[in-house]
């Protein structure tokens, strides 16, 4: 046993104390040491912590209990010598205690392993942008430190927002919570309220902060559409609503010689104006004369016939229906978008969930058309899931397929099963859209809920989903699965146009 230094104290006796042993402190060579038996029955070493302690050393000292004949045996810091003998590390601090009974050491085990407190992501940021104010690069914190670059960039990002800072401190929000507080930096209200979700509500979070980054965006530009028809002398009106008989558009009407009118026709009537519309792949300006039959213009009919104006309120039952399919298409969008993203972070796992073999043979039984039609289109969703910058498909898929060939190549078996399960998956998750939540096969219920079996947070138009799939298919057998399915695949080839005669309904109405 090589002792580098050797201090010893004696602890002065307290009153009502059972007497404490005796304490040296020492430098000893790890591999003299003997590991005692432990509550803890696996070491778990990682590459970082063994990579930390080569270049620092072991900084909080081990704790040996030293034996009538002199041996050494750890009984606290098992992990702490294992890896400093891993990394070569000559000496480590050791805190010597005399032999104590077997029930002394589990409860000091229990003790050492239970009564600890990590750092708090707050404290780890204010860690991280004190270095970086003493001039300390992000990648030589993330060196010395032994964590991800990325890691200390997205404190860093957070350091700079007092939001941001004062959110994930008061209430203990993890780095990434606190990172998406920082885009609302400008939006008290929108802060408040994302840190109440993360604190009530923690897997409705990302779906929270994707529907209000989608509110703000659409927000963007229905300003910048309005500012543009301001500009040019058009006045802009909110949307016609319901109840409003008389607004119609231009698109339906004619003038008082029967010829249809357009945005530039119908400029010098008193009546011009427009709203922005909401359309299935963004929004436009939607001209319309606000009092058509005042101003000598009439109305097409269902037919394209020119018809005199007239119109009537819908019922109170239309409004609710046009409501819910606005919203939920909206919400479907950005659950969208959060839903790809924990597949791209699933794809990139080095191991498929246990019960990724099942999933597999209900796709093959079940949805293999699915994966042939993206395989058709060179599998890019598919791609884009495993981060791979295959060119664009054409004619068969070539280019999409030969990426995936060279990555499976070069893949063990288990990160095989992993790219399998990523081709099924991105082959359901491509045909799904606003006309999912609508009208759910059985097997896309079987998706949604096996994705949330491997942590997945479904959110609210999701598991309407399901609500509206247990409702009306309780009693569909396996061959109602089917038509089901070709239900869907139909709803998806009218979605867009469905969306537009939605809105061009409301404000017809």
């Amino acid at each position: 046993m090589s002792i580098t230094s050797t201090q010893t104290a004696t602890p002065a006796a307290a009153p009502d104390v059972e007497q404490v042993p005796a304490v040296e402190f020492a430098h000893i060579d790890p591999t003299t040491l003997t590991i005692d038996v432990n509550v803890r029955t696996t070491a778990n070493l990682g590459k970082d912590f063994v990579a930390s302690i080569r270049e620092h050393g072991v900084l909080t000292p081990i704790l040996a209990v030293r034996q009538v004949d002199g041996t050494l045996y750890v009984r606290a810091g098992q992990r702490r010598t294992l890896a400093a003998i891993q990394a070569g590390v000559a000496s480590i601090p050791v805190r010597i205690i005399d032999a104590t009974t077997d029930a002394d050491r589990i409860v000091q085990q229990v003790i050492e392993n239970d009564q600890r407190l990590a750092l708090s992501e707050s404290d780890r940021i204010a860690a991280f942008e004190q270095l970086s104010l003493m001039g300390v690069s992000p990648t030589q914190i993330a060196r010395r430190l032994h964590t991800k670059k990325d890691t200390v960039t997205r404190a860093l990002a957070v350091a700079k927002s007092p939001a941001a800072v004062a959110a994930t401190r008061e209430h203990d929000l993890t780095l990434d919570q606190g990172l998406v507080l920082t885009e609302f930096e400008d939006a008290p209200a929108l802060v408040e309220a994302l840190t109440q979700v993360a604190v009530t509500n923690p897997g409705a979070f990302d779906h929270t902060a994707q529907q209000l980054r989608d509110e703000r965006a659409e927000q963007a530009e229905i300003d910048a559409l309005t500012a543009s028809l301001t500009d040019a002398g058009v006045t802009v009106i909110g949307f016609p609503g319901w109840d409003s008989p008389v607004i119609t558009r231009l698109s339906r009407l004619r003038d008082s010689d029967g010829q249809r009118l357009t945005s530039e026709a119908h400029a010098t009537c008193p009546g011009h104006g427009a709203y922005i519309a909401n359309a299935y792949d963004g929004h436009r300006p939607e001209y319309v004369c606000m009092d058509p039959k005042a101003n000598a213009h009439t109305k097409d009919d269902q037919y394209g016939n020119p018809r005199p104006v007239s119109g009537g309120a819908m019922t109170d039952q239309e409004k609710a229906e046009r409501r819910e399919v606005v919203a939920n298409n909206k919400a479907w969008k950005s659950a969208e978008i959060v839903r790809r993203d924990w597949l791209r972070n699933l794809a990139a796992r080095k191991n498929a969930p246990k019960d990724a073999g099942t999933f597999l043979a209900h796709v093959l039984a079940t949805r293999a058309d699915d994966v042939s039609h993206a395989a058709a289109a060179g599998h890019t969703l598919a791609c884009d899931l495993l981060g791979l910058s295959a060119p664009k498909a054409t004619g068969y898929g070539y280019y999409g397929r030969g990426a995936l060939s060279d990555l499976i190549a070069a893949a063990t078996p288990a990160r095989a099963q992993v790219i399998a399960l990523t081709l099924a998956l991105a082959g359901i998750e491509h045909r799904t859209g606003t006309h999912t939540w609508r009208n759910a096969s059985t097997d896309t219920a079987r998706y949604l809920r096996t994705i949330a079996s491997w942590g997945y947070n479904l959110s609210e138009v999701e598991q309407i989903t399901l609500d509206r799939h247990d409702t009306t298919h309780a009693a569909v057998d396996d061959q109602g699965d089917v038509d089901d399915q070709g239900d869907e695949d139909e709803d998806l080839v009218y979605d867009g146009a469905e969306e537009q005669a939605q809105n061009d309904a409301l404000a017809d109405a």
